[in-house]
């Protein structure tokens, strides 16, 4: 920011989100660390930007007075910590743990790896959706898997706080009928029992959806619907970009 011991300061993104909290909540307990693939700290930043331009241009057009607008990587930074932040304002001796895609109170809700080496990401939020998970598990593992039984008729899997108690127990199995089949086998089995679930109408039953790479993601048919790419001829260059 503009003032302060540190206002001379030169910001970068990464040293940023390293000072200000967003580092030690990144990646795995194992892999320690981790940057945010783009600087996300950036972007906040010059988002919270536009919306206090645009509220001093409303107050200006109300008032007639001007604003000064003052925006900084730090405190957006901290912003953006949201509840993370309010638990460590809140808590005491809060020392959140880095959860790789894992929540620290939903289980499962995280990343598994499949047969192609491909993952996918699996959400059940409340006990109504991990039954539904179950019920797709039973459906696309072999010859009904025993583990696949086990985790409808498990005590210990039937609220999400058992679940959250048991997560050491949950997720190795989970891990292991994922690894069953391929990504988008998954995905499909996930679409056809949807639709059966709800006659015909394919609504996602818990959440779910594939780690796609950069080029899948632009590919994507919501993503062209959306109109998110779109050629334009360049004066320069022969190519369209």
């Amino acid at each position: 920011g503009p003032t302060g011991p540190l206002s001379q300061r030169s910001g970068y993104d990464v040293i940023i989100s390293a000072m200000y909290g967003l580092m030690s909540i990144t990646g795995s307990e194992e892999s320690g660390p981790v940057k945010t693939g783009v600087a996300l700290t950036d972007v906040l930043t010059g988002t919270l930007a536009n919306s206090a331009i645009l509220a001093a241009l409303h107050q200006r057009n109300a008032t007639g007075k001007g604003q000064r607008v003052d925006a900084s990587l730090m405190e957006s930074q901290l912003a953006g910590l949201v509840n993370i932040a309010g638990s460590s304002l809140n808590t005491t001796n809060f020392k959140p743990k880095r959860w790789g895609t894992a929540h620290a109170s939903i289980v499962p809700y995280q990343a598994f790896v499949c047969s192609c080496g491909e993952a996918l990401v699996i959400g059940a939020g409340n006990d109504v959706q991990y039954q539904h998970l179950c019920k797709v598990l039973l459906l696309g593992t072999a010859n009904n898997d025993d583990d696949s039984r086990l985790l409808l008729k498990e005590d210990r899997f039937a609220t999400n706080s058992e679940r959250v108690q048991h997560r050491h127990v949950l997720i190795p199995l989970l891990e292991r009928l994922f690894r069953q089949r391929t990504r988008d086998e998954w995905l499909q089995v996930i679409k056809e029992y949807s639709a059966s679930t709800n006659g015909g109408v394919e609504t996602a039953l818990f959440p779910h959806g594939p780690i796609r790479s950069v080029p899948e993601a632009f590919a994507c048919e919501q993503a062209l619907h959306r109109d998110m790419v779109m050629e334009m001829e360049h004066p320069e260059l022969a190519e369209p970009i």
